[in-house]
């Protein structure tokens, strides 16, 4: 009887502890496959728009901020860290991770603990935090969390229909109270119950909770995000970089190179193909591509062609005719894409880059 006492006492002795695996993908911001630095050409800064990989970018406003991964100036152990700088004073902005149905459906009812390192510019007074449960149709999610104006200086945003707070921006608490300016500190927000009925997605979403901030280009900087079960926090999982692009390309892929900015004039990583205008296969001259996805996507993508030679989007380089072609009925699954391109009127070789999304 004691045996199996000592062994009841052991299992509840490790059942209580909380988790170590982070639910959230790339919360150290090493992978921004899509740019560096937002905006650019092809990525702008706009409300509910992806920057670094799996981060959407909310604002209350339509320019509120910039944002880039770092790889300077970093608290110990860190790799980078995402900047959001001030562009437009007095509007709050952030970012938020959508987790995928199948990933976090088993924590209805249970328990999780949200952490993070942080720093802030002059002016900047308070960081907000929240983890809200989706209750409607799984992965069919509205991105952009927080509706309209989002309210006072450490005041909680108001979620979008279907979005529940399941904890309070104010939990973070006051960046003038935990930490002098520029001094990397950590928030932990332990405990946090998701108790919403029907829960199907969970998102975290940390953003500027000052609307006092006036001054532009000031900044409030993340990284070591972690979300996991438990009522504590965990210390920060740190996958290695092949397994955390892995996990990012399931969402977002491209044929550029990991850092080169998605439209960049680069023939790095340009898919090829030799048009000879006899396609009988198709009933018509056309070249058709075909990209097979380094890692099987979410669900089947939207893909967007880019030309190598100047990138335009929905273009393909033509070498004989020195000119773009257009490209044409693009086609997609979870494991590949296709696209033709418009009749290049004499044999060539076509080049062109491309990007595939399936974001929540």
């Amino acid at each position: 009887m004691s045996r199996r006492l000592a062994g009841i006492q052991k299992f509840v002795s490790r059942s209580s502890t909380p988790s170590t695996r982070n639910l959230l993908i790339n919360g150290d911001f090493r992978v921004a496959q899509r740019a560096i630095v937002v905006p650019t050409t092809t990525i702008p800064n706009t409300n509910d728009t992806y920057g670094l990989d799996r981060w959407n970018m909310i604002y209350e406003g339509s320019d509120s901020a910039d944002y880039s991964r770092v790889t300077t100036s970093l608290p110990t152990g860190a790799a980078a860290y995402l900047q959001m700088e001030t562009e437009t004073g007095g509007e709050k902005f952030g970012v938020v991770q959508i987790i995928e149905s199948s990933n976090c459906i088993h924590l209805q009812g249970q328990y999780v603990s949200l952490s993070f390192l942080a720093r802030r510019g002059v002016g900047f007074s308070d960081v907000g935090a929240s983890v809200l449960s989706w209750d409607s149709t799984a992965d069919a999610v509205t991105s952009d969390v927080f509706v309209g104006a989002w309210g006072a200086t450490a005041a909680a945003p108001t979620p979008t229909t279907n979005w529940t707070l399941e904890s309070t921006s104010v939990d973070a608490g006051t960046l003038s109270e935990v930490a002098d300016i520029g001094v990397w500190f950590q928030v932990k927000m332990p405990g946090i119950l998701i108790d919403t009925a029907n829960m199907t997605n969970i998102a975290v979403a940390i953003y500027n909770n000052d609307t006092t901030a006036t001054t532009v280009d000031n900044d409030v900087d993340i990284t070591n995000v972690m979300l996991n079960e438990g009522k504590t926090c965990a210390p920060f999982e740190r996958r290695s970089i092949a397994t955390e692009i892995d996990l990012c390309q399931r969402y977002f892929q491209k044929t550029y190179d990991e850092d080169t900015d998605v439209g960049a004039i680069t023939d790095v990583g340009r898919m090829l193909h030799t048009a000879t205008r006899s396609n009988a296969a198709f009933g018509t001259d056309m070249a058709v591509f075909q990209w097979q996805f380094q890692t099987k996507m979410r669900t089947a993508p939207t893909v967007i062609v880019y030309s190598p030679d100047d990138g335009a989007a929905d273009s393909v380089w033509s070498t004989i005719n020195a000119a773009n072609l257009e490209a044409l009925g693009e086609e997609s699954g979870p494991s590949g894409a296709t696209w033709s391109t418009a009749d290049p009127a004499t044999a060539t070789t076509l080049e062109a880059h491309a990007t595939a999304e399936a974001e929540l």
